[in-house]
């Protein structure tokens, strides 16, 4: 079966895929909004279970977590991957924490990395 593609107005992007937690994330160019996004693969066993999750975290959006813009189904109806907000940057890993100036950066992240946490817990999610 090939892999569903999203509507036509995406076009994949030279920039690298990753592997994610729930399958492949590949950078697509949103040719209509003139912006990046990822899209997030999903084996077709992971679907139902994610599908819930970006059900509910639609219905609880944070500031602290990436917007989801939409979903790709399969022609089944089944989900087949998640178009997300791309971000760029740094992440906590790039924080060198045995330099005590580098200790308020971090406090700064993790206060982020807590709060998309709670936000996930008040959408009834555990991360």
């Amino acid at each position: 079966m090939p892999k569903p593609v999203p509507p036509a107005r995406y076009k994949l992007s030279s920039k690298a895929s990753l592997s994610g937690g729930y399958g492949l994330v590949e950078i697509w160019h949103d040719a209509s909004l003139e912006r990046d996004v990822a899209i997030k693969w999903t084996e077709p066993s992971n679907a139902k279970q994610l599908l819930s999750e970006v059900r509910a975290l639609s219905q609880q959006p944070s500031a602290h977590i990436v917007e989801i813009y939409d979903v790709v189904l399969t022609p089944e109806g089944e989900l087949a991957g998640i178009i997300l907000e791309y971000l760029t940057g740094s992440g906590f890993e790039s924080i060198g924490l045995t330099d005590e100036s580098d200790h308020p950066k971090a406090i700064a992240l993790l206060y982020q990395m807590a709060q998309g946490l709670a936000d996930l817990h008040a959408a009834g999610l555990v991360h």
